[in-house]
């Protein structure tokens, strides 16, 4: 073999070994690309298991989640859907129930509808008419009602509202609780409690606060025929004159079925829906110490303002002293303070500072300190007026009272009033 050809065959095995060794590392590399990844250790894992468990927790937050209330309506032929008006003829009367068990009550010739629910409430609006509500009262109750131009915001209560489009007036009368009010021709937001009945009269631009007691005694009494068409307690029709609807506005139940009679309800039923006098009644049957004996500290508030309503003042002290005694420090004590200080007399003054003391942020807080300032106001304590104006300004630069209290001040006249 000479030369060249030894050159030769050190080239071709040089070139058999190359390819050996390069189709092992492709074979390697194939491998590596068909066969499947292996775990890259426990934190891989553990990453899984959180995204896994991350699923499952949204899954359980939104099937946990509060159902918003469904309701239902009788009386008339409409569906129980959001949107669907609800119209009771002129001979009818329409009931929404939600399912808290809170109610409201389309009198005759009304219009309304449920425009959207929650868990803790709904939104509804009465177009026209008159609506008896009663609102369950839970902690996290939230409802809003559009009356007419008007926006009534309650927790939970008891009240009729009623928007004339012709007259263009609106009329809110609170039986239980209160409702906070807002509208034309009020500034902000205007506060009306239990007992008392705040009219609107857009047209003529008046704003007429007043209790229910009183415009129970100033009305009419109503007609016989009125009398025999309606049980006790219960709402007026649109066939009966605007007098008579007014003094039945007083005392409309909204959550008591229409088919109960008196004589087989509580005095506690009888004071919940508005039936004051037939609750005094039967509270007299009962005995009325056993009454302010036996009661808890709210069912005292509701018996005293039974008795307020139903024209018994000094019935309405006993009870709400008996509900400060019973539950000292407690809401129904201060409501009871604040319905004290409401009945007037030397001792009202007393009796608001009473509620403000012991709830300085309570849900009437407000009204108690304007019922101070126009107390001191009108006593001519002028140190003690202005330094509540101060406080009512720094507490409540847009409440009702905020202008008398800029008058006080020096930044208006003195003989302000009370702003709407």
């Amino acid at each position: 073999m000479n030369d060249l050809e030894k050159l030769g065959a050190r080239v071709a095995a040089t070139q058999d070994r190359e390819l050996t060794t390069s189709g092992a590392a492709l074979r390697r590399a194939r491998r590596r690309l068909l066969e499947p990844p292996a775990p890259r250790g426990r934190a891989t894992r553990w990453v899984a298991l959180a995204a896994a468990v991350a699923v499952v927790s949204v899954a359980l937050v939104v099937g946990l989640r509060p159902a918003p209330l469904t309701f239902q309506v009788s009386g008339v032929e409409a569906a129980a859907r959001l949107g669907e008006v609800v119209e009771p003829g002129p001979d009818q009367r329409a009931s929404i129930r939600f399912s808290d068990e809170s109610t409201v009550l389309l009198h005759a010739g009304a219009r309304g509808r449920v425009e959207a629910t929650t868990a803790h409430g709904a939104r509804v609006v009465v177009e026209s008419g008159l609506a008896s509500v009663s609102v369950a009262r839970k902690a996290e109750a939230d409802w809003r009602f559009d009356v007419g131009p008007f926006r009534v915001r309650i927790t939970g209560t008891r009240f009729d509202v009623e928007w004339n489009a012709g007259e263009r007036r609106f009329q809110v009368d609170v039986q239980d609780g209160s409702v906070v009010v807002s509208g034309p021709l009020l500034e902000g937001e205007r506060s009306v409690v239990a007992g008392e009945r705040l009219v609107v009269s857009v047209r003529d631009g008046r704003v007429s606060p007043e209790s229910l007691a009183s415009a129970a005694r100033h009305a009419p009494p109503p007609t016989e025929s009125a009398t025999a068409a309606e049980p006790p307690g219960g709402a007026a029709t649109a066939k009966e004159p605007p007098a008579t609807a007014a003094s039945a506005r007083a005392t409309a139940s909204a959550a008591a079925a229409p088919s109960a009679s008196a004589a087989a309800r509580t005095w506690r039923e009888l004071a919940r829906a508005g039936d004051y006098r037939a609750a005094l009644a039967s509270a007299e049957a009962d005995g009325i110490d056993g009454v302010l004996a036996s009661a808890s500290a709210d069912e005292l508030v509701l018996f005293g303002d039974a008795a307020r309503l139903g024209g018994r003042g000094e019935l309405a002290r006993r009870a709400y002293l008996a509900a400060r005694d019973r539950s000292p420090g407690s809401r129904a004590a201060g409501v009871a303070a604040f319905a004290l200080g409401r009945m007037g007399g030397a001792a009202a003054l007393g009796w608001f500072d009473t509620y403000l003391r012991e709830q300085p942020r309570g849900p009437l807080a407000r009204e108690a300190l304007g019922r101070v300032l126009e107390l001191h106001h009108a006593a001519k304590n002028d140190a003690a007026a202005r330094a509540a104006a101060s406080r009512y300004l720094a507490e409540h630069p847009g409440g009702p009272y905020a202008a008398l209290a800029r008058a006080l001040l020096g930044t208006g006249t003195t003989d302000a009033a009370p702003a709407p």
